[in-house]
């Protein structure tokens, strides 16, 4: 009985931990991206949903040569591009996500000059 007790707990506990990656997103457009960010980020606690958010504006910013050009990007100033996002995600879930913003933000650093 024991057993049974301690199996069921463990089966929810690893249920909980791997639901934000159940969500592959689908970028075919950019209703159906912010549809599948929506319902992620209904699952996630708050420190996830800073994470994955910044994970997002990473990725757009990273299509950009200055962040003035992001800003002049469309009239949506402040906004998430979704279509643009979608574009990149598409078919990745919440772990690729994070990974792939933080190759993005990787390559947007400047080098140190070499003395």
């Amino acid at each position: 009985m024991k057993n049974i007790i301690i199996a069921i707990v463990l089966t929810g506990l690893m249920a909980c931990s791997t639901t934000p990656n159940t969500i592959v997103f689908d970028g075919s457009s950019a209703e159906s991206t912010q549809q599948d960010v929506i319902r992620l980020m209904a699952q996630l606690n708050s420190h996830d949903k800073q994470e994955f958010v910044m994970a997002l504006l990473a990725i757009q910013l990273a299509e950009f040569d200055t962040p003035l050009a992001a800003l002049n990007h469309s009239d949506r100033n402040g906004q998430m591009d979704f279509g643009m996002i979608g574009q990149k995600i598409n078919g990745l879930d919440f772990e690729q996500v994070l990974e792939l913003a933080h190759s993005k933000s990787d390559k947007a650093k400047p080098r140190q000059p070499q003395p």
